[in-house]
């Protein structure tokens, strides 16, 4: 039968376990929140010069 103490270890490594895991999800979480803005700021990007593009077109257009 078990000890106390070996119960205690038990728990006490399951819970190190388990916060092991959350911390890898943490990180996980992080790089996918890093490759996110870094697609949104590629976005944004291709938006402005596409709006650039658009506005030179516009004035092209208008001196026509």
């Amino acid at each position: 039968m078990s000890t106390i103490l070996e119960q205690y270890d038990k728990v006490i490594s399951s819970f190190q376990k388990r916060i092991t895991i959350l911390e890898e999800i943490n990180e996980l979480n992080n790089q996918l929140i890093e490759a996110y803005k870094s697609k949104l700021q590629d976005t944004e990007d291709m938006l402005e010069s596409t709006n650039t593009l658009l506005n030179t077109y516009r004035k092209f257009n208008s001196k026509q």
